[in-house]
């Protein structure tokens, strides 16, 4: 079986290192799978910002990556839900501009896979797409993963 290290040292996972303050730890972690890294540094960077948010969908990605991983409470279905069928235990996170589709492969340890600009799959509905692009990859890994269907059962909260 399969670990994240394992995954990491064979170039198929990649850790995301958040803006943290000095000495802090991350509470959260996010692993990146390479398609999802070039995805976001191809195609996310340069794209503008929807009219009425400030930041462009790359940082806006950035900032709730980095939210995240400070343990920051996460409004469920708003900014981050799972999606059906829930037997897939395929999750997508959300900024404004964007959607990102992974897994847990353990309470507090997101893996992201795959992404795409709300715009796109408004226009088309589009998700099964990505559902099955999660659960190719988390086959393809072999890492546990959570099946957990509640926020609580994925991410702690500060109390």
């Amino acid at each position: 079986m399969a670990t994240i290290d394992i995954l990491i040292s064979a170039g198929q996972l990649i850790k995301y290192e958040p803006e943290l303050p000095r000495a802090a730890l991350p509470e959260r972690l996010i692993y990146l799978t390479p398609h999802f890294q070039n995805w976001a540094v191809d195609k996310l960077e340069k794209r503008k910002p929807s009219k009425g948010t400030h930041l462009s969908p790359f940082y806006q990605m950035v900032e709730r990556f980095d939210a995240f991983c400070r343990g920051e409470f996460f409004e469920a279905n708003h900014m981050f839900k799972m999606l059906s069928p829930k037997s897939h235990s395929v999750w997508e996170m959300k900024t404004v501009d964007v959607r990102i589709f992974g897994y847990f492969a353990h309470r507090d340890c997101f893996i992201a896979v795959d992404g795409e600009m709300k715009s796109a799959l408004k226009m088309n509905e589009r998700y099964q797409k990505y559902i099955g692009n999660v659960v190719q990859i988390r086959q393809r890994f072999g890492l546990n993963w959570l099946t957990g269907t509640e926020y609580g059962d994925v991410i702690s909260t500060k109390d």
